[in-house]
């Protein structure tokens, strides 16, 4: 039995990725488990990966290294109840420093009899393109130093989502990389292309010694002021649709939400919609895509249900504002819609303070 824990900075693409890499194992007769983690509840994520049938489980309330009793925890549930061959971990995406504050401490600490295989980091190769190129990134400078230690630490660098852009220019991107980092080693990903998922498959259940990797330096203050700049909102809105069909409800909420999102640097946001027969997941992130990213098709059934995990560099009062007018801008253009608003969560995270931190 083994587990692969997968970093990340915010929208980089580690659900999609992992919830493609499962479904490539299952395929192969393989019984797979996921670990979701985030600072929030009511997380799209998890509720994306049980609608594939895929048994998930969650560890919330902070970060991995933050709730690591409750890591193992988990670990050990999907153990119990599933047994599985392989287990993906994804953490929160305003997580670093996981060396020391969970892989040492596992290899050290744990009596579970589960491998921890790899540990992968993925990066959006739009906002590495900036970063390599010395341009600025659409967020403040210890929320950038939080990206930059992920990096850091990384001994298996995804640059995720080529399929955005070209390939010549994935490719520089790529080289740049292996310049910039010649320590690391660097696969271009995307989850949309099997032939990669399967490289990084391979890479990942190949590697089993991660004793080697070094701690980096880490400043919690820099850390945790970069952390208390993002907001984290969750919430489920219920709109009940009437003559009007669900996927123009969504359409018009989901563009309202885009357009008011706009002058805030967005980390992810995520939606989950959903009616008795299909559930969708949508995505915008880092403010550089102009459109959602998964076509809403047609919705039928009476009511539409929409959850929200959006995690933008705002104030709490900001982020509840956007989603405020967008309703209200919905409820102008299509008045016969109406909706309840259920799980409200908005906060700024807490100082990360680490289970263990072994160096």
């Amino acid at each position: 039995m083994e587990w692969h824990l997968v970093g990340g900075f915010l929208g980089s693409g580690k659900t999609t990725l992992i919830t493609r890499a499962a479904k490539h194992l299952i395929e192969q007769g393989l019984q797979v488990g996921i670990v979701t983690n985030d600072q929030g509840a009511t997380l799209v994520d998890s509720a994306f990966a049980q609608s594939l049938d895929m048994p998930t489980v969650e560890v919330t309330g902070g970060c991995f290294c933050c709730n690591y009793t409750d890591l193992e925890n988990q670990l050990l549930n999907l153990r119990d109840s599933i047994s599985p061959d392989i287990i993906f971990a994804e953490s929160v995406g305003s997580c670093a420093d996981l060396v020391s504050t969970v892989i040492k401490p596992y290899q050290q600490l744990s009596q579970l009899e589960i491998t921890l295989n790899s540990f992968s980091v993925l990066t959006d190769v739009r906002l590495l393109r900036r970063y390599l190129n010395n341009q600025p990134l659409p967020f403040s400078d210890n929320v950038v130093y939080i990206f930059e230690k992920q990096i850091e630490e990384a001994n298996l660098m995804m640059i995720n989502k080529c399929d955005l852009i070209d390939k010549t220019e994935a490719d520089r991107i790529l080289h740049l990389a292996k310049q910039r980092f010649p320590e690391k080693t660097i696969l271009l990903q995307s989850a949309f292309e099997d032939a990669k998922v399967d490289t990084w498959l391979r890479e990942i259940r190949d590697s089993d010694d991660l004793t080697s990797l070094p701690s980096i330096h880490m400043d919690y203050d820099k850390y945790a002021d970069g952390e208390a700049r993002l907001a984290w909102l969750n919430e489920t809105i219920v709109f009940t649709v009437g003559e009007s069909k669900g996927h123009a409800v969504i359409k018009q909420f989901l563009n309202d939400l885009r357009h008011y999102m706009k002058p805030y640097p967005i980390g992810h946001l995520k939606v989950l919609v959903a009616n008795d027969i299909q559930q969708i997941k949508v995505s915008l992130t880092n403010n550089i895509q102009d459109t959602w990213k998964e076509q809403i098709v047609d919705l039928h059934g009476y009511e539409v249900h929409c959850t929200i995990n959006a995690r933008i560099e705002a104030s709490i009062t900001d982020v509840e504002h956007v989603v405020e007018e967008a309703l209200k801008n919905l409820k102008q253009a299509l008045p016969s819609v109406t909706y309840t608003r259920t799980n409200q969560e908005a906060f700024h995270p807490q100082r990360p303070v680490p289970t263990h931190r072994l160096t």
